[in-house]
């Protein structure tokens, strides 16, 4: 179900929540509800379209196996716990339109083994990378005034 462009949780819980491994989501979408990929044990890869603009807190809290994300260039927050315990996420770009890298934003994404933090942000939140446990590097540019 979608609303106006905005994805609701109920619909991806019951389609991806057991048993899809890929999703692509609806090029209408807009916004991703908090929430909304939680738990899906099976996605590996979520495709978000590039017109999507905001991605909720938690929406895709402990997707164990997610291995790849593209984060739609119009996005400018990494909500708290967008990616948290996404234990096999690997990949992770996060575009230049992105200002704000939230608290547990990636918290236990212990794959992960580099991330580029774009110029454009400039506040990482608490815990944001907390147990990455293979980030052997993080190059915080000038313009993060708040960590």
């Amino acid at each position: 179900m979608k609303s106006n462009g905005f994805l609701i949780n109920v619909f991806l819980y019951q389609i991806i929540k057991s048993y899809e491994t890929n999703s692509e989501i609806p090029k209408s979408v807009e916004i991703i509800g908090c929430y909304s990929f939680a738990n899906c044990t099976n996605l590996k890869y979520a495709s978000i379209p590039t017109v999507v603009r905001s991605i909720g807190e938690f929406a895709f809290y402990n997707c164990k196996v997610l291995e790849d994300i593209m984060i739609s260039p119009l996005v400018r927050i990494i909500n708290k716990g967008t990616f948290a315990k996404c234990l096999k996420l690997q990949t992770v770009k996060i575009p230049r339109s992105v200002e704000r890298i939230d608290d547990d934003a990636f918290n236990e994404c212990v794959s992960i083994s580099e991330i580029l933090i774009p110029s454009s942000v400039t506040k990482i939140g608490k815990r944001a990378f907390r147990k990455c446990e293979s980030l052997k590097e993080v190059v915080i540019p000038f313009s993060v005034s708040l960590i």
